[in-house]
């Protein structure tokens, strides 16, 4: 295994069921299998309905910072139309990337996620949390030093950003524009530091 590190901002997390423990299902009379929510959201390896129960993260990974703009969650009750970013953009909110079902990722204050809850066709709002954006297999590694490649929101202060994740790693290059959305960056990080990494405000992800 490499120690290459994979931020992922929405990761599917498909459970197979053995066809040995299905027969054992069927013999003992009970045809049905639960059916998950359809508002499942999948991030990390996460799946959860959060009106249903949110997960129960790892200490430390819980929650991002509250006292400065971050990327938070905001889950719908259905398709929105095609207004709603100008709607959160009023609120304080923009949008950054969809997630599967109805669910997006938006940067803002968390005050300002906070008063969306309660509006019309809001269903929840929660954090982004550090949780979501490391993969469990690169979480808290102490003594490694993992080569990363982060994903950052441009809409907040890139260079700030560029700045924090060097107080505490190395820079592996230079970062490259994705598009006018996101910027790629790469670090060798110690793998005991990654959740302080995964803690930095626009860090949404890694692709390799």
């Amino acid at each position: 295994m490499n120690n290459r590190s994979r931020f992922v901002a929405a990761a599917r997390i498909l459970t197979l069921v053995g066809a040995a423990s299905l027969a054992g299902v069927a013999a003992a009379g009970e045809a049905r299998v639960p059916t998950p929510s359809p508002r499942t959201i999948h991030l990390s390896e996460f799946a959860f309905d959060p009106l249903e129960a949110e997960p129960s993260l790892p200490a430390g990974w819980d929650r991002s910072l509250q006292t400065v703009p971050d990327l938070h969650l905001i889950q719908f009750d259905g398709p929105i139309a095609g207004d709603m970013p100008g709607r959160l953009r009023a609120d304080g909110l923009e949008v950054v990337q969809y997630i599967f079902p109805d669910t997006y990722i938006v940067w803002g204050r968390g005050s300002d996620r906070d008063r969306m809850r309660g509006q019309p066709r809001v269903r929840w709002t929660g954090d982004f949390a550090p949780a979501y954006r490391v993969q469990p297999q690169w979480r808290d590694r102490p003594g490694e030093r993992l080569d990363v490649r982060v994903l950052i929101y441009r809409g907040a202060n890139v260079d700030t950003v560029l700045a924090a994740l060097s107080n505490i790693s190395s820079a592996i290059g230079t970062a490259q524009l994705v598009n006018d959305r996101f910027e790629i960056a790469g670090f060798r990080i110690p793998g005991g530091l990654m959740r302080i990494a995964a803690s930095i405000p626009a860090g949404l992800g890694s692709i390799g």
